[in-house]
């Protein structure tokens, strides 16, 4: 159960979509010239709001701790 759960993870996870973005945002402006393909960052970007509208039904109706969500 264990391993599928990080294959699982591993295929279907936002840290898959985070590293073009940090790079082209980050590293990219201070080390190098060039930009990232653009096409490969909106990829990146859709992926992301993917992930992150999947997390968020997730911890819908939880409660944080005084946060009124």
């Amino acid at each position: 159960m264990e391993r599928t759960r990080q294959i699982s993870r591993a295929t279907h996870h936002p840290d898959l979509a985070v590293p073009p973005i940090y790079f082209d945002r980050t590293k990219h402006p201070t080390f190098a010239t060039e930009r990232a393909d653009p096409a490969a960052i909106a990829a990146a970007f859709a992926d992301w709001r993917t992930f992150m509208a999947m997390l968020n039904d997730h911890l819908d109706g939880r409660d944080f701790g005084g946060t009124g969500r």
